[in-house]
């Protein structure tokens, strides 16, 4: 029974699991110090270079405490970005940007520089309902 992940038998050292299965696994370790874990649907690769590269179906990182990611950058790439939580609170020194066609805030209050600016929002001696038009 041939086995499902190739590797060099010359260089490399495997241990190997269910063998010609669809729950083959494997732990391949490099002669240039690489170690991957892998099964039918995931693979984590960790390069000689210090590079982690995980390729699986569904990521969850469960941490009972707290998580953190210290990083001079970080890019996330989807179609879809949910983030829920309790409080969110983002801290820039430097510029933040949204770039979108559409944003849409929903949130009982909207503050700029703690000044209201959200549906309750109203400017002195102008008449509600009225239209305004902008100098030209």
């Amino acid at each position: 029974v041939g086995h499902t992940f190739p590797h060099d038998p010359q260089t490399d050292t495997v241990m190997k699991h269910n063998i010609g299965t669809a729950a083959e696994c494997i732990v391949k370790m490099s002669s240039d110090g690489a170690v991957t874990i892998q099964n039918q649907y995931n693979t984590m690769n960790l390069a000689a270079d210090g590079t982690l590269t995980v390729t699986c179906k569904v990521l969850a990182v469960n941490a009972e405490t707290s998580a953190t990611i210290e990083s001079p950058e970080v890019t996330v790439t989807c179609e879809t970005l949910t983030a829920e939580c309790e409080t969110a609170t983002v801290n820039a020194s430097g510029d933040a940007a949204i770039e979108a066609l559409n944003v849409d805030i929903t949130s009982t209050t909207l503050k700029h520089n703690g000044v209201n600016v959200g549906d309750t929002h109203t400017h002195v001696s102008s008449i509600p309902g009225t239209p305004t038009s902008v100098p030209s």
